[in-house]
C-alpha cells in the first residue's frame, strides 16, 4: 500500500511525466489523457480512508447497470482497520 500512495503522490506532482509514461499503455492522444488524468487523479487518496460519497456513486451504478439488486452494506464492502 505505501508504494501506490506513494505513486499517487508522484503522479499528482508530476502530470507530465506521468503522462508520458502512461500513454505508452493506454496509446491515449494527450489532449484526452489530460483531460482523463484531471477527472481521475483527485478519487486518487494517498492516505487510505474510502471516499463514501465516490463508494455510493459506484454502488448506485452496479444498480442501475442491474449489477446487484440491492445495496450492499458498507460495512460487508469496506474496512479502514488497517489504518489504525
Amino acid at each position: 500500500m505505501k508504494g501506490w500512495f506513494e505513486t499517487i503522490i508522484w503522479m499528482n506532482a508530476h502530470k507530465e511525466e506521468g503522462l508520458r509514461y502512461s500513454s505508452e499503455a493506454t496509446k491515449l492522444p494527450h489532449a484526452i489523457a489530460s483531460k482523463a488524468y484531471d477527472a481521475e487523479m483527485p478519487m486518487f487518496f494517498t492516505d487510505g480512508h474510502f471516499d463514501l460519497k465516490a463508494v455510493e456513486i459506484v454502488k448506485n451504478s452496479l444498480l442501475e447497470m442491474g449489477q446487484i439488486d440491492k445495496f450492499p452494506d458498507n460495512q460487508d464492502l469496506l474496512t479502514e482497520d488497517f489504518l489504525n
